[in-house]
C-alpha cells in the first residue's frame, strides 16, 4: 500500500502541528490580554459574572470555598503543565509523551466542562476551536498513522520495523 506522504513528510508535517497548536494557544492568549480593554462594555459585564451563577462548577459539585477554587485552579495549571512536557516530548516521538498528551488532554476537557460559564469573544472561541482540532489530530495521528512506528522507536526512524513489501 503506497502512502500519500513519505514517513519523513509526515514527520514535518506532525511537528508543524505540535507548533502550530502551541503557537494559535499564546497567541489566543496574548491577544486576550492585549484587547480586553477594548472588548464591549456588555462582555465585560459578563466577564465580572463569569462563575458566580448556579451552573459554576463549584455550585455542581456542591463546594462554596475559596480553596477549592484553588484546588481547581492549581490541578489545571498541573494539567496545563503536563501538556507542555508532552508536546516537548510529542516533537521527539518519545512514547511516554503520547500516553500523556492523550491523558492530559482528557482530563484538561473534563477540567473545561465542569469549570461553568465561559464568556469568550468570538475570535477567541474560534483560535480556541483550531487549537482543540489541531490537538485531536495531533493525538490521532500519533497512535493511527505510520507515525506511530517513531514513537515506538522513540523517535530514531534507524530503528523503526521495517515493512514487509508483497
Amino acid at each position: 500500500m503506497k502512502m500519500p506522504l513519505s514517513l519523513p513528510a509526515l514527520r514535518r508535517l506532525f511537528r508543524f502541528m505540535v507548533i502550530g497548536c502551541w503557537l494559535v494557544t499564546v497567541v489566543t492568549i496574548i491577544l486576550s490580554m492585549l484587547l480586553y480593554q477594548h472588548a464591549p462594555q456588555e462582555w465585560l459585564e459578563l466577564k465580572q459574572h463569569q462563575g458566580q451563577g448556579s451552573k459554576s462548577w463549584s455550585f455542581m459539585l456542591g463546594i462554596k470555598s475559596s480553596f477549592a477554587l484553588f484546588l481547581f485552579t492549581t490541578a489545571m495549571l498541573v494539567l496545563s503543565v503536563s501538556l507542555c512536557i508532552a508536546n516537548i516530548g510529542m516533537l521527539f516521538f518519545k512514547r511516554w509523551a503520547r500516553t500523556l498528551f492523550l491523558w492530559s488532554l482528557v482530563l484538561y476537557f473534563i477540567g473545561c466542562l465542569i469549570s461553568g460559564l465561559q464568556v469568550l469573544l468570538p475570535w477567541e472561541s474560534a483560535m480556541l476551536a483550531l487549537s482543540y482540532m489541531l490537538a485531536g489530530a495531533i493525538a490521532a495521528m500519533s497512535y493511527y498513522s505510520p507515525l506511530y512506528a517513531l514513537f515506538d522507536a522513540n523517535g530514531r526512524m534507524d530503528e523503526m520495523p521495517s515493512e514487509r513489501s508483497n
